[in-house]
């Protein structure tokens, strides 16, 4: 199934959630400081990328979309 990640990154932290297209939650997680003026842009990138693969597999889904 194609899912929606859901980013809120922060300064102190990135909270996302993964949903199917209908809205239901799959999972969720924590990751690292996202915010562009606190980190280099390939860092965060990598931090939700890897946040994305993790809550992905954990869920057997696969990511369609992001919406951050």
């Amino acid at each position: 199934m194609r899912c929606i990640l859901a980013i809120d990154g922060g300064g102190s932290r990135t909270r996302a959630g993964l949903y199917t297209p209908e809205g239901e939650l799959l999972a969720e997680g924590e990751a690292g400081p996202t915010n562009l003026t606190e980190a280099a842009q390939t860092s965060v990138c990598q931090a939700i990328a890897e946040l994305g693969r993790r809550l992905a597999k954990g869920a057997h889904s696969e990511i369609g979309s992001v919406a951050a």
